[in-house]
């Protein structure tokens, strides 16, 4: 069992080093690409976990700022209302 779980965290390390390795550097988020590159390959696991969670970005989503606006159909069944953001 011990061992399954040492492949696994080879497999994490080496697919955030790659990973981090392949994201253009504009797209990283709060160090620097090369920072992250060296955090993952020094901390090991730790650091791919925190790669994934704090350096690696985002995919634009719902409610996390995408691409569209909401029509009036579903502005109207949620909570607020047109008058809440008028101008």
């Amino acid at each position: 069992m011990l061992k399954y779980l040492i492949v696994l965290a080879i497999i994490v390390d080496i697919y955030a080093f790659i990973d981090c390795a392949m994201t253009p550097q504009e797209n990283v988020r709060r160090f620097p690409k090369w920072g992250w590159l060296l955090i993952i390959l020094f901390i090991g696991t730790f650091g791919a976990i925190s790669w994934f969670v704090a350096g690696r970005p985002r995919k634009p989503g719902q409610n996390r700022g995408g691409c569209c606006w909401p029509t009036k159909k579903t502005w109207s069944k949620s909570r607020w209302s047109w008058a809440n953001y008028s101008a």
